[in-house]
């Protein structure tokens, strides 16, 4: 039986896992958010392209509301892209804890196949905590 020291260490690196997951799927929405605001961007470009065509409104005003639309965009773009990193760095350290904790199961319990670690590891946190 694998000591429940490092049963609790993958109880806890499963819950993690999930809870990063769980947060990842969260900005689907926000991806899909962004590619609305980046249709609705166009959209501003296009008119405000209309608006110099017609003489309704200087160049340089055109240069600066298309900035104001392109930069509102990054700035959306760049905020989702720090979460998304943040959440990839760390499933990135859940990889490598789980390996690690393999690691040490491995060593101390070297009679144990790869199956017969999986098997104790998931029946162990499946079961509700005692």
């Amino acid at each position: 039986m694998i000591h429940p020291s490092l049963i609790d260490s993958a109880r806890r690196i499963k819950k993690e896992y999930i809870k990063a997951d769980v947060e990842l799927k969260s900005y689907t929405k926000e991806v899909e958010k962004l590619g609305h605001d980046f249709e609705e961007g166009s959209n501003q470009v296009k008119f405000i392209a209309e608006q110099i065509k017609r003489k309704k409104i200087p160049v340089e005003q055109f240069k600066t509301d298309i900035l104001e639309v392109l930069n509102g965009i990054e700035d959306k773009y760049k905020v989702l892209l720090t979460k998304i990193n943040n959440i990839n760095s760390d499933l990135e350290s859940l990889r490598k804890q789980e390996t690690d904790l393999y690691e040490l199961i491995k060593s101390r319990y070297p009679s144990l196949s790869d199956e017969e670690i999986k098997k104790q590891i998931h029946e162990a946190i499946s079961q509700p905590l005692k």
